[in-house]
């Protein structure tokens, strides 16, 4: 400004911040006929560039925000198991909106996907994918529904939960009920058992699509804990269906003349104890003597 002295490296000239090294210069400006010195900084010219930017993006996103939503797809019916073939449809609350959809699990978008015109005849198992758009409005949310159409089976477990000691074992019913004319033969697994745990069924295979197995389930000590969300899997050609069940394995008591592996709880004195690594019980040894192998755990 008139009469102000000049500035000098590393120092504020008063407008802005002074980047050491980068001595101002004066660029005469022209305003309302009057000559004033504004003091420029190369990095201060790239902050209000980036600043402007930032200023920009914002309106755009803020823009894009106050767009209203389509409605999102709607299907009738609804998901589900079908024993003959049906119409779907699909629509939008959303006057004027337009639908895409897909069967072949891509994701739909508005130039993706077969446009919806009208209600659509499956007459085989189907998955959709669809979304709904208009311009001037943001897309819709995705929306998804499947339908398996033709004979099938119900998988069910008989009780839906056990709980055993370490060592021990116990029993479950597994039934298949057939649905739509169903008769087909379902192959039983036990999905994925941790270590410790193994389970096996008599018979493995419903012949003809109706009937119950024996699934008994055996454990060792490497069991203890508690245990949920295990799984029995039943699968005929195509379809597969799967069935949960809770199992609780308690720790047993210690005992001298065991060979314990590291990982595994045991109780003591009504207390338990997690080994830290595999050993030999032996009766003048018990947990509480051996800190450096068992764990107090509570």
């Amino acid at each position: 400004m008139p009469g102000a002295p000049p500035a000098s490296p590393g120092s504020s000239s008063g407008l802005f911040p002074a980047e050491v090294g980068l001595p101002p210069t004066v660029i005469p400006m022209n305003i309302n006929q009057q000559l004033f010195p504004i003091a420029r900084r190369p990095a201060f010219l790239l902050r209000a560039l980036f600043a402007t930017f930032g200023v920009l993006a914002s309106a755009l996103v803020a823009s894009a925000q106050l767009k209203p939503a389509v409605a999102p797809p709607v299907f009738n019916p609804k998901s589900g198991e079908y024993g003959t073939a049906l119409n779907v449809t699909i629509i939008s609350t959303t006057a004027g909106a337009s639908i895409r959809y897909t069967t072949d699990f891509t994701t739909p978008t508005e130039t993706h996907g077969t446009l919806y015109s009208g209600p659509i005849h499956i007459t085989a198992t189907t998955a959709f994918r669809a979304i709904a758009f208009k311009a001037g409005f943001r897309d819709s949310q995705l929306r998804a529904a499947s339908y398996v159409i033709g004979p099938n089976f119900d998988l069910s477990i008989d009780p839906q939960s056990r709980t055993l000691m370490a060592g021990q074992s116990t029993t479950f019913t597994v039934t298949v009920t057939p649905k739509f004319g169903f008769h087909g033969d379902v192959d039983l697994t036990f999905f994925d058992p941790p270590p410790g745990i193994n389970g096996t069924f008599n018979p493995s295979t419903i012949v003809g699509g109706s009937g119950s197995s024996t699934f008994t389930i055996k454990t060792d000590i490497r069991a203890s804990g508690t245990y949920s969300d295990f799984y029995v899997e039943g699968g005929s050609g195509n379809l597969f269906h799967a069935v949960a069940f809770a199992l609780g394995v308690t720790p047993p008591p210690w005992a001298p003349g065991i060979s314990y592996p590291a990982g595994v709880q045991v109780t003591y004195d009504g207390h338990t104890y997690y080994s830290l690594q595999a050993n030999f019980s032996d009766a003048a040894h018990p947990p509480p003597t051996l800190p450096a192998v068992w764990n107090f755990n509570f």
